[in-house]
């Protein structure tokens, strides 16, 4: 019984390792020129894309909050490759 427990950890810290090896983008909201914000997301492979037509920072703030996690899922568990259709989706 003991080993199975201890084989049981050993296997979780094993996916929780590799969870936290997978590169992920950042989403950064930033100020456009003149008016409205954007965001900025940061791929690990270098590219950036850019999500324009927000009026403030609070609304480029709950476009990251609503799209961030499921952009990452999207490229690290089903797909490879970055999704291009980001689109403002409400």
């Amino acid at each position: 019984m003991e080993h199975e427990i201890a084989e049981m950890e050993r296997r979780r810290h094993e996916a929780m390792s590799r969870a936290c090896e997978i590169p992920r983008p950042t989403f950064v909201a930033r100020k456009n020129p003149g008016s409205g914000w954007g965001v900025d997301i940061l791929w690990p492979d270098g590219e950036t894309e850019v999500i324009k037509g927000f009026i403030t920072e609070h609304d480029a703030a709950k476009w990251i909050a609503e799209h961030s996690r499921a952009l990452q899922e999207i490229r690290t568990t089903s797909h490879p490759k970055r999704p291009r259709d980001l689109s403002r989706r409400r």
